[in-house]
């Protein structure tokens, strides 16, 4: 699996709503949720280029697996800030 892909624990289904509901590794939220919290502030250049590029990373090896993400939007997109550098 890739640094940059989120795992995927499990998948459960409710049988009297057909909620599909997907157990993923913890993360802190989406990038529309990351972006929100700023408060109109801008990201640090170095933020930007580090997230950009885990993304392009992301892509290119889910593409290599043969498997295309069809909704890159920020809600698709999720995000944390463990780990990365103070920018």
């Amino acid at each position: 699996v890739h640094p940059s892909i989120v795992r995927l624990y499990d998948v459960f289904l409710d049988s009297v709503s057909s909620a599909v509901y997907l157990v993923l590794e913890p993360l802190e939220g989406t990038a529309r949720q990351l972006m929100a919290s700023r408060k109109g502030r801008p990201f640090a250049q170095g933020l930007l280029v580090d997230m950009g590029r885990q993304l392009c990373e992301g892509l290119a090896y889910l593409h290599e697996q043969g498997y295309v993400h069809r909704n890159l939007w920020p809600e698709s997109i999720f995000a944390s800030t463990f780990g990365l550098a103070k920018w």
